[in-house]
This record gives structure tokens, C-alpha cells and sequence, in this order.
């Protein structure tokens, strides 16, 4: 059976751990992963156009590295729209490249083979995660919503999901 490939939007703690997880079960039951991650998006400058398994080390992550082998994962971080993503506290610590133009969402959704979006935005990111929640969708994309913002209730996304025949999960998982 064929991993379920998912793209991160956010590439932060929980993404590196989650990846890190990933390959470590891999090892552990010597068998191919049930999850791959194919894809990032974050707008921290010192990730984005990186590998994943480089910008999961990128401070202000501070996860521990349980494992130092990740080069079984071969996905990409490009860089996702700001909108609401970062407020003026994490604005000091994450560096932005202002007037950079996002990627495509739904576009680099569709050219990974991406099969479900786990959003890990940080708390106050509404418009932004519901921003990838669409394009997603319109991607033919499923969606887990990790963090504490309004994207399952939402009806109007809600409706779009179910008009798709999508899975939209989670209103902070």
C-alpha cells in the first residue's frame, strides 16, 4: 500500500516532530511508512526554499532531534501567504521577506500529489488557515485542522468539503 502523501502548513515544532516520528517508526517496524510528508509551506525566510527535514531545525524550533537521519523525506518548504499568520510577537523572531509572492497553494497542492493538508498554523492565523483550507479543497485536497481556529464549523468550508466529498478534521487537534 501506497503512503497517504500530506503537506505541512506551518513547519514548526509539531511538523518536526511529527516527521521525525514518521521515519523513526519507519525504522523501528522496518517497513514503509503509512504517512509522507510531500510538502511545506511556512514564510520564515531561513526555511522556505529548503528541504523539509532542513527547516524542521530552523530556530525558533527548539523540538529535540530524536533522529538525525531524515533523508528519506524529500519534500520541499515553499513559501505560503502571511495574511493573519504572525503577530507582531513572533514577528521579532521569525524573519519574513516582505513583497515575496506565495506560491500557488492549490497549484503545489496538485504538482506534490498531496492527498491531505495538516494545518499547524499559530493561534490567531483564522484567515490564513482558512486561506489554505480552500485551496486545498480546491485542490481535491482533505484537511486536518491542528490549531485553535474555526475551519471544520466553518459552513461555508464545511459546505465546500462536503459538495467535494473531502474530509475537513478538527477545529484544533
Amino acid at each position: 500500500m501506497e503512503p497517504v502523501k500530506f503537506a505541512f502548513v506551518g513547519v514548526g515544532n509539531v511538523a518536526s516532530a511529527l516527521t521525525q516520528g514518521i521515519v523513526r517508526e519507519s525504522k523501528v517496524l522496518n517497513q514503509k511508512p503509512s504517512i509522507q510528508p510531500v510538502l511545506g509551506f511556512d514564510v520564515h525566510t531561513e526555511k522556505v526554499d529548503r528541504k523539509l527535514v532542513e527547516a524542521i531545525r530552523v530556530a525558533p524550533n527548539c523540538a529535540s532531534l530524536l533522529e538525525e537521519d531524515l533523508s528519506s523525506i524529500e519534500a520541499n518548504v515553499l513559501r505560503g501567504p502571511v495574511l493573519d499568520g504572525l503577530c507582531p510577537e513572533l514577528r521579532r523572531v521569525i524573519p519574513v521577506e516582505e513583497g515575496r509572492t506565495p506560491v500557488d497553494i492549490a497549484a503545489a497542492l496538485g504538482t506534490a500529489g498531496t492527498e491531505v493538508m495538516v494545518i499547524l498554523l499559530p493561534v490567531g492565523a483564522q484567515k490564513a488557515a482558512e486561506e489554505y483550507a480552500r485551496a486545498a479543497l480546491a485542490a481535491n485536497v482533505a484537511v486536518v485542522n491542528g490549531m485553535p481556529a474555526r475551519i471544520a464549523k466553518d459552513s461555508a468550508i464545511a459546505q465546500l468539503a462536503e459538495t467535494k466529498g473531502l474530509a475537513i478534521l478538527g477545529d484544533d487537534v
